[in-house]
């Protein structure tokens, strides 16, 4: 390892070069971002009741819902058990009238002693002995006892009153209130014009100069976006190799060290150009461990964060090679984001052509004249859909596939999931995410052509229309389901593509 007595030295260098200005390279900019607080799992249910999470039919009056059963409600009076209501308090009418010694061999007398105590019409023999009747809203229940009649529709089982019941369907996912962006399974404060929000952090939209989304950055072309990340993880490798060096040939001579070098950047230039987070993680452990050294694991997540493009503490580091880092990674930020994107021009009738099944194409809509693309190119289930600049991205491209029956599917060409209706919910507003294929009905989609050369998808399980979210022009302006209308952001053109 290095000596304590060059490591500030080396250091205070680090400083001065992350002082110093790096060549001008306009093509790459970081992107603005801020963060958005932590999301909330989704709790709306529009028209319906949210019960143990999940969204339900409101049951019919005088009844309540327990998940996907709308159980009948007890009236006053009756404790609710679940199943059934526990009635009032009966009471005995005590022990009757009856036959005594004298009297006729019939009833008559029976019936003469009780309604001489109750009154006439007010008596009812049961088995052998005349009880008095019960009160109104009360029953014999056996020899003598009054209980309680049970309300209308509610079954009397006796002591107890059994509820009706119904079901009211499987349950539905909750959605984000309307002021809320659904993203991942979570609900996030919606991002501010001119930014698109990827889970907790809201990043700017790319500049016109730099129009590709790189993550993190935005640059001119995909071989700049391509360029600027491969640099950041070279650089970042081969300061690894550096310090890795450093420490094993130690004071060793010159031809030593250039043998090493040259070995240690020959291994990493042979895997550096299709490294993921974790493969480069893996691979800082594995050289240090293949050389006998000991690299702390705040020095390894440090250089694993650098090769990503997050942030990172190179002070924590040993400052060998730190040069390259400084210029893979010395970039301008980007402009402040803009809150729109160019006003289209009027979308001009276009020529209706045949859209194949099979064939891959670009959704454009024609209020916004921008793209439907997955949001942030991501991968993901959950993942949201909006409109973005038309580019050559392949979260920008859908797979058009017959599902049967007059219903097609929409395969985004970048992560082979589908366009989806979050939750299979019904209501006006509800997100498009893309989920896998799991055949669903919120998953196909009917197309309606339309006079001007545009096209409806309709959703099979809502009947709902795919539209932008409140007609916006913004990039990241959020797809949704909507009561059909003809009006142009519920209106697509098909553009042929690869």
């Amino acid at each position: 390892m290095f000596m304590t007595t060059r490591l500030p030295l080396l250091i205070l260098g680090a400083v001065v070069l992350l002082a110093m200005p790096s060549p001008a390279q306009a093509e790459f900019c970081w992107r603005h971002s801020y963060g958005r607080g932590a999301g909330t799992i989704p709790n709306v249910c529009p028209s319906c009741e949210n019960n143990a999470g999940l969204c339900y039919p409101l049951c019919n009056s005088g009844y309540a819902g327990v998940g996907p059963v709308c159980w009948q409600s007890c009236p006053s009076g009756y404790n609710d058990f679940g199943v059934g209501c526990s009635k009032p308090s009966s009471y005995g009418r005590g022990a009757g009238y009856p036959w005594n010694f004298g009297d006729p061999l019939n009833d008559s007398k029976m019936f003469s002693r009780c309604e001489a105590a109750k009154g006439a019409g007010q008596c009812e023999k049961s088995g052998l002995i005349v009880y008095p009747k019960c009160a109104a809203g009360y029953r014999a229940f056996g020899c003598c006892t009054c209980t309680p009649v049970c309300p209308s529709g509610l079954i009397d089982s006796g002591a107890t009153c059994t509820k009706n019941t119904y079901g009211r369907g499987a349950g539905t996912l909750p959605t984000c209130s309307s002021n809320l962006q659904y993203d991942a399974g979570l609900c996030y404060q919606a991002a501010k014009p001119g930014y698109t929000g990827v889970g907790p952090v809201a990043w700017g939209n790319c500049p016109p100069a730099s129009p590709v989304n790189c993550g993190a950055g935005c640059a001119a072309s995909d071989s700049e976006c391509a360029n600027a990340i491969k640099d950041q993880v070279m650089s970042v490798l081969e300061m690894v190799a550096s310090i890795v060096e450093t420490a094993v040939t130690g004071g060793a001579g010159s031809a030593l060290k250039a043998g090493f070098k040259a070995g240690m950047k020959t291994t990493i230039k042979n895997f550096a150009s299709k490294l993921t987070k974790s493969q480069i993680r893996q691979k800082i452990k594995d050289v240090a461990k293949d050389t006998a050294q000991t690299i702390a694991e705040a020095q390894v997540e440090n250089l694993t964060n650098a090769a990503a493009g997050e942030e990172f503490d190179f002070t924590s580091l040993d400052p060998t090679g730190i040069a390259a880092i400084v210029t893979a990674y010395n970039h301008p930020v980007c402009a402040i984001p803009t809150t729109t994107a160019t006003t289209p021009a009027p979308a001009p009738t276009v020529a209706s052509k045949p859209i194949v099944p099979g064939e891959v194409y670009k959704l454009i809509n024609k209020k916004s004249g921008l793209l439907l693309q997955v949001n942030g190119g991501s991968m993901d289930d959950g993942a949201t859909v909006s409109q973005w600049t038309v580019g050559d991205g392949d979260n920008g491209k859908w797979w058009f596939r017959d599902a049967g029956g007059g219903a097609f599917r929409f395969v985004n060409k970048r992560s082979n999931k589908v366009l989806d209706v979050y939750g299979a919910n019904a209501a006006d507003g509800t997100s498009l995410i893309q989920w896998y294929d799991n055949g669903g009905a919120n998953q196909l989609w009917t197309v309606e052509a339309q006079s001007d050369g545009y096209y409806l998808l309709v959703s099979k399980n809502s009947g709902k229309a795919l539209a932008i979210n409140g007609a916006t022009l913004e990039l990241g302006g959020l797809a949704v389901q909507w009561t059909k209308s003809t009006a142009d952001n519920f209106k697509w053109r098909f553009e042929l593509t690869q």
